[in-house]
């Protein structure tokens, strides 16, 4: 796969956030882009970023932080962490549930 498409779409993301860092779909746009590219921690912190703002926390967002919870959760497993495993399931259970 190609990853220069990516690339270019995370860098115009992150500069449109940065310009207008209270647009929510600049911030919601980033956190897809995240969770898409599987960069997790960077997914998280942007869904979570674009909650905060006030981002509608509908179904597809929701689904989306909580994948992004489950695979923190599986890396923490991987690195044999299992109080930070089981944290990250926590918050992909709150996070499903709309908490």
């Amino acid at each position: 796969m190609d990853l220069t498409p990516w690339k270019r779409a995370l860098e115009a993301a992150e500069a449109l956030v940065k310009q207008n860092p209270n647009d929510l779909r600049a911030l919601r746009l980033l956190a897809e882009i995240y969770t898409e590219t599987q960069w997790a921690i960077r997914a998280w912190e942007a869904w979570m970023n674009y909650r905060e703002q006030g981002g509608i926390w509908d179904e597809a967002s929701r689904e989306a932080a909580a994948k992004v919870a489950r695979t923190l959760a599986f890396y923490a497993n991987q690195r044999g962490d299992r109080a930070e495993a089981e944290r990250w399931a926590a918050q992909a259970l709150a996070v499903g549930a709309g908490q």
